[in-house]
């Protein structure tokens, strides 16, 4: 990698993205196996403005629950019965399974999230985050790969084949 620019390296990475690797992965038979092949990649990489957003994937939410915990007081061993319970059916709706659950709360739920957006974490302060980056090309090897077309880091076309949406 040492010969590449960093926008080739950025470009590089979203060749093969989340989705063309999880269709890819499946495929892989356990072992090791040897890599030796050249690609070229030719395309056009997008790089957008910095911007700032509230912290939220920074949060250290175990931290948060138990020192909320720590300060309840009487109502301590209730409150983690509840959490537990809370955590488990956030995984649920957050996994789409439980989607039917969330809609059961009604409105009452989409409050709550935009309390919690608006009193709770808009005090937080922001944060700078590198702009987004996407990249629409292709990639190709000598045969027998032949020409793969990427955008955004999913599988468009792989020699005349549809790839994956």
């Amino acid at each position: 990698m040492e010969n590449l620019t960093f926008i080739e390296i950025v470009a590089l990475s979203k060749v093969v993205k989340d989705k063309a690797l999880k269709a890819a992965r499946p495929e892989c038979t356990v072992g090791e196996h040897p890599i030796d092949f050249s690609v070229s990649v030719k395309g056009m990489l997008r790089v957008l403005e910095d911007t700032e957003k509230t912290p939220t994937c920074n949060i250290p939410w175990k931290t948060v629950a138990a020192i909320l915990i720590a300060k309840m007081g009487c109502t301590r061993d209730a409150a983690e019965k509840q959490l537990v319970g809370i955590i488990a059916e956030a995984l649920r709706i957050g996994d789409g399974v439980g989607m039917t659950m969330y809609s059961a709360y009604g409105d009452a739920l989409a409050a709550a999230e935009n309390h919690i957006d608006t009193t709770i974490l808009a005090k937080l302060p922001k944060v700078k985050v590198k702009g987004a980056c996407s990249f629409v090309g292709k990639v190709t090897s000598p045969e027998p790969m032949g020409a793969i077309e990427v955008e955004d880091g999913l599988l468009l076309n792989v020699n005349g084949l549809q790839g994956i949406a």
